[in-house]
């Protein structure tokens, strides 16, 4: 119906328009923890709580499923419920480590798909609803099918033993899950050893999508970075930061990047230890042009951003084809910093100035004050000297 519905602590259950504003907050009865996933097949609603099985029919009060959560015992937590399947059946992941089935047109409707080793984090029915994917703890995760659970494939990578927050079905059979380790495996549906392991992520990895055009998926970590990847390739096309300034960074894996203007004293370029700020490669980095092309192709707006770009580096005195990142710099100190007063009322200052390359001869000294050139933008031509010293 076009909204979002985010489930969240103190049994809440939040409604979002597409414009990101608040609609309604829908509160789940005798449930002051964490609602994990909500689902709805006709007029009939299922959600996965702390508490166990909530469910409503026809409207969204829900409340808890006496004969469902009694089956279940003790630990009664449900940590995922699968989108309806075979007209109305669903399965949810068990902190008992069970998998059970329930029918969202029988609230008296409870059968054990599968008991597993470790406790279940979530289910995946696939596309033709043949077979379910289940992971968890411990490096859960296992296939078996909807007809007949007894048979199974299990899935194999040297993931540390490090549970498994979140799998998905990819294009192409390949199955993707991350762990909270941060790491992302690869599989080939039917084939128990691992494709590759990619540690991308540098906190462990909480969702997996896949886009609508199935040619690109998305991962995201716990810190708010999303990975967008390629279906073909399984290789990263673009990494997106969310920092907690509101500001955004979006970096492509051969480091060209775009953001918000705030980011410029959050980050910078790093070789081996040598640290360096992001004015010095900034020219030849900061290319929203390219990070367009990479995410949407060329078209008007690549061309409109390619255009500034070619328009700033004009300015700055420099040739466009001439522009590449070499991370060999010249070095610059000012000698006499030291001798400088901590307050003058000296309209002047004498500096010093010290630079080397050991590669190219240096062609200009450029002098900024709070991010303003002094004289010129272009700086001080020394090419003529013909000096690297």
């Amino acid at each position: 119906d076009g909204t979002i519905r985010i489930c969240g602590y103190d049994g809440d259950i939040s409604y979002w328009n597409s414009n990101g504003l608040l609609e309604k907050i829908v509160k789940t009865p005798m449930c002051n923890g964490p609602v994990f996933t909500i689902q709805k097949y006709g007029n009939n609603y299922a959600a996965a709580t702390f508490y166990g099985l909530f469910t409503a029919n026809g409207t969204l009060k829900l409340k808890a499923n006496e004969y469902f959560n009694n089956m279940l015992g003790r630990f009664r937590v449900i940590y995922d419920l699968t989108p309806p399947f075979h007209n109305g059946k669903f399965l949810v992941a068990c902190d008992n480590s069970k998998v059970v089935m329930g029918d969202m047109n029988n609230s008296t409707f409870y059968d054990v798909f599968m008991t597993t080793s470790s406790a279940v984090m979530g289910v995946r029915i696939d596309d033709a609803e043949k077979q379910a994917l289940i992971f968890g703890e411990s490096e859960l995760l296992r296939e078996a099918f909807l007809e007949d659970p007894s048979k199974q494939i299990g899935y194999h990578a040297h993931l540390g033993g490090h549970r498994i927050n979140v799998a998905a079905y990819l294009p192409d059979n390949i199955i993707a899950a991350g762990t909270s380790k941060g790491q992302l495996g690869f599989w080939k549906r039917g084939n128990s050893t691992a494709l590759k392991v990619e540690s991308s992520h540098q906190t462990e990895v909480i969702d997996l999508e896949v886009a609508s055009d199935m040619k690109r998926f998305y991962s995201l970590d716990k810190s708010g970075t999303i990975i967008i990847w390629d279906v073909a390739t399984l290789k990263p096309v673009m990494y997106m930061h969310s920092l907690d300034s509101g500001d955004y960074l979006y970096i492509t894996p051969d480091n060209y990047y775009t953001g918000s203007k705030g980011i410029y004293d959050k980050v910078h370029f790093v070789n081996g230890v040598q640290v360096y700020s992001f004015e010095q490669f900034d020219l030849a980095y900061n290319r929203p042009d390219i990070v367009y092309q990479r995410l949407f192709g060329t078209d008007g707006k690549y061309d409109l951003l390619r255009k500034a770009w070619e328009r700033r580096i004009h300015r700055m005195g420099f040739d466009p084809k001439n522009i590449y990142a070499d991370t060999h710099v010249p070095t610059v100190k000012i000698t006499n910093a030291k001798t400088f007063p901590h307050l003058t009322s000296n309209r002047e200052i004498t500096l010093k100035i010290y630079a080397k390359d050991t590669k190219y001869k240096l062609a200009r000294i450029i002098l900024r004050v709070n991010g303003v050139p002094v004289d010129s933008r272009l700086g001080i031509d020394i090419c003529s000297q013909g000096v690297s010293e």
